[in-house]
């Protein structure tokens, strides 16, 4: 691929980032915009279910939240959204955070109850009453404009919450309820990115790539990239294989890039399919043997229990 290619390729990439909205607000890309997993909080994950509820029904609130969250999930149970909101409005109505910004999400998504987004709003403003930066990030995200989803990211990302930083940093990459400001937009994505957020990390790495906010480094680019890859971020996996392909913040690496763009393809990236081609018809038959071990290896240590033709995964 040619340099004017490559860089017209990422400029889409780019833009594909910055300019996907939620509704009349903005967002960042992926899960980073709705948080739509139920949230655990207190209890140890592996604790078993038959101690969940025996807690839960002896009145702990968090074990009442976590059971929902093992209904909604199928986590010790057959997926039962009825349960699943059940439990999580008994420990709501105690006024625990974590089921109220649960329970907001079963109304925002219609999951055993009617969809209601004037009810899930309540509960989201009752859980972010006590600073809860997943409501408070999600009241950004259903906001009903732009001044007003900064408020809520500004308060969250204060907090440390990570998507909620991402969030601001598209925020004043787009110049969407703030006035624009690169810098600023990189330092809160990398804010996010440090504490591990994929949509951020795959975002930082655009700006270097760019120089936009930060000075041009196509080796920080690299790592950033590979950070949100190997997370299974569609989108990065793609500018991964890129830089792999021609050998920018990284040796070239055909075989590389070939196995990259085959996943992000796998993730739905249009342009991934579009230069997976290019990258395959200049391997030999022994690198695509290869480039294929890898792929089955990377999908089997990141998805043990999904075949390979079932991953669908993505953060786009």
């Amino acid at each position: 691929m040619n340099r004017k290619l490559f860089i017209i390729s990422f400029i889409l990439l780019y833009y594909g980032v910055i300019f996907l909205s939620s509704g009349d607000a903005f967002g960042a890309v992926g899960d980073e915009t709705r948080i739509t997993v139920p949230l655990r909080s207190e209890l140890p994950h592996a604790e078993s279910v038959a101690l969940t509820i025996e807690k839960a029904k002896s009145g702990d609130l968090a074990a009442q939240n976590n059971l929902g969250d093992m209904f909604l999930t199928g986590s010790g149970f057959p997926v039962d959204c009825a349960q699943a909101f059940h439990w999580f409005q008994v420990a709501a109505e105690k006024n625990f955070p974590a089921a109220q910004f649960n329970l907001g999400n079963m109304y925002l998504n219609g999951r055993g109850v009617a969809q209601n987004l004037k009810i899930a709003k309540k509960w989201y403003q009752k859980a972010a009453a006590q600073d809860f930066p997943a409501a408070l990030n999600q009241l950004g995200v259903i906001a009903e404009n732009d001044q007003e989803a900064i408020a809520w990211y500004q308060r969250a990302a204060v907090l440390g919450f990570a998507p909620a930083q991402n969030n601001l940093g598209v925020a004043y990459a787009r110049g969407k309820g703030v006035a624009a400001d690169q810098q600023t937009a990189a330092e809160w994505y990398a804010k996010a990115a440090a504490q591990g957020s994929a949509a951020a990390q795959n975002n930082l790495g655009l700006m270097y790539v760019m120089g936009r906010g930060v000075a041009k480094n196509d080796s920080q680019a690299f790592q950033c990239f590979k950070n949100s890859a190997e997370q299974g971020f569609a989108l990065a996996q793609s500018n991964l294989a890129m830089m792999f392909k021609d050998g920018r913040g990284v040796k070239q690496d055909l075989v590389s890039a070939y196995v990259w763009l085959s996943l992000a393809m796998k993730n739905n990236v249009n342009v991934a399919g579009e230069l997976v081609k290019n990258v395959e018809s200049k391997l030999s038959a022994e690198e695509k043997e290869v480039a294929g071990q890898r792929m089955s290896g990377w999908l089997t240590s990141h998805y043990p229990t999904v075949s390979e033709q079932q991953v669908t995964h993505s953060g786009s």
